[in-house]
């Protein structure tokens, strides 16, 4: 629910002249990727489109939190450690899971014949699924598949600070 809110904000607030934020791009849902009662319901609530937004946002957060059981979340948790592991490395970075990422770096490492084939393969695979939409300027988490972000003078992408 937290993500869903955050990406909903996000996207409104880059389309309105949000050049500069800080956030945890591992866990930004894609806006697009939202079930659209999801996306409807939080937009009610952000955009202040309804006088009972946020009482059917509590409702559908009900529903949202009965359907992620643990053994739901185990499930899929087992499911993605069984691949073989170029593929869980490559998983794990996409979707910002560092439990593993030692153990599956190793275990990589040593079915490799030299070292540099587990940056050049499955860690590369999984910045190139990750990046491929940034240096597109499509689909990133929260624009929505708009064409990007852009600086509010509409000169640029937004500044980013390291």
């Amino acid at each position: 629910m937290r993500e869903a809110i955050h990406a909903v904000f996000l996207y409104y607030a880059i389309r309105n002249g949000m050049d500069m934020g800080i956030v945890n791009a591992g866990q930004l849902a894609i806006y697009d990727d939202l079930p659209a009662e999801l996306r409807d319901a939080v937009e009610d609530v952000i955009l202040n489109r309804r006088d009972d937004g946020t009482e059917r946002l509590l409702e559908l957060a009900e529903k949202y939190r009965g359907s992620k059981t643990d053994d739901t979340a185990n499930a899929q948790q087992a499911e993605w450690r069984s691949w073989e592991v170029n593929k869980r490395l490559e998983y794990s970075l996409v979707k910002g899971i560092t439990e593993f990422i030692e153990q599956d770096t190793e275990e990589a490492r040593q079915q490799a014949t030299r070292p540099i084939e587990v940056i050049e393969g499955p860690l590369m695979d999984g910045m190139n699924v990750v990046g491929d939409p940034v240096w597109r300027r499509q689909n990133v988490p929260a624009t929505g598949g708009q064409i990007g972000a852009r600086h509010e003078t509409g000169g640029g992408l937004p500044r980013t600070v390291y």
